[in-house]
């Protein structure tokens, strides 16, 4: 878990600014969180885990999050995603609607996550889904679990990062992030998620 200072040698931390632990600060000792970004602009915090496995035996993958926000009407959402564990060099994808995935076309181009693999975005504002900034797609879907497919396709017709399937969470299944402004994080009453992803082999 990510309650303490430190983390084992295969988590990797990183991004722009970096992801960070908050036992101590701002969280007690030994009680903390990962944090993947600050509640600011142009973040794209990431964490991966530093382990191979063969793709031949698909993947489940489980975690709890929260998401909030002290300003503003909405922040783009988290990225879980797969990439290729012979990536000479890890990169991760660009800012914004892109969710550290896909890459980017706004105020220049920016690449995507380097040998991507499978990007799920829990999709708050609705870009991940959308055909803006050099992205294909149906469109803006709010509240969204929003699915995008490899950095090298097999067909080559298909688009770099394309836009695969995607699914609004809204209404009575909740929402990917807490609804009400405020400026600490919110209660397991107030707003709790747990996601399971399970990844079947062909």
């Amino acid at each position: 878990n990510f309650k303490g200072s430190s983390v084992g040698s295969n988590i990797i931390l990183g991004g722009d600014p970096a992801a960070y632990l908050t036992s101590g600060n701002p969280d007690p000792v030994n009680q903390g969180w990962l944090r993947l970004t600050k509640d600011d602009n142009s973040q794209r915090g990431y964490a991966y885990v530093n382990n191979s496995f063969p793709c031949t035996l698909g993947a489940y993958i489980e975690f709890e999050y929260k998401t909030w926000r002290s300003k503003g009407s909405s922040a783009d959402g988290i990225c879980i995603f797969l990439f290729d564990a012979e990536t000479p060099t890890f990169r991760i994808g660009a800012f914004g609607g892109s969710l550290g995935y896909a890459a980017s076309t706004l105020g220049g181009y920016t690449p995507g996550l380097a040998g991507a693999y499978l990007g799920v975005g829990l999709d708050e504002f609705g870009n991940f889904a959308s055909n803006e900034e050099g992205k294909d797609g149906p469109g803006y879907r709010t509240n969204a679990i929003t699915l995008r497919g490899p950095e090298t396709p097999k067909n080559s017709t298909n688009p770099a990062y394309r836009f695969l399937i995607s699914q609004t969470v809204g209404g009575g299944l909740g929402n990917i992030a807490y609804g009400t402004r405020t400026s600490t994080r919110p209660t397991d009453t107030q707003f709790y998620r747990k996601v399971r992803i399970h990844i079947e082999p062909e």
